[in-house]
């Protein structure tokens, strides 16, 4: 299993953005990312691509709440590890097969 990552210090253009199925917000003010999640859930051909933000643990869960209310998919905390962010991802991922990323469920699978 591997990603490819593209890092950025200001969303690109939506052309560059559309070739993504899923937008890490991190390093990003607590009070901005309401709005940003709003926007990108906006564009035009944006559809249910997975946002995602990583925020201070000392972000409160009510604040969490409210940030998937405003379009974010999850919202992890600092300290998450990045075996747990990666299942998340590969969950929503498995959600939108229209995003043509789906990966095979091995969970049922004998080990080998």
């Amino acid at each position: 299993m591997g990603f490819s990552v593209t890092e950025r210090d200001v969303l690109p253009d939506d052309s560059v953005l559309l070739e993504f199925p899923v937008v890490v917000l991190t390093g990003t003010s607590i009070t901005s990312l309401p709005m940003i999640a709003t926007r990108l859930r906006a564009k035009a051909g944006f559809g249910r691509r997975v946002i995602i933000a990583r925020v201070h643990e000392s972000t409160l869960p009510a604040t969490i709440r409210s940030l998937q209310l405003c379009g974010l998919d999850e919202a992890f905390v600092e300290p998450t590890p990045t075996r747990i962010v990666a299942a998340r991802i590969i969950r929503r991922l498995r959600e939108r097969p229209e995003l043509r990323c789906i990966y095979p469920d091995i969970s049922s699978s004998p080990a080998a």
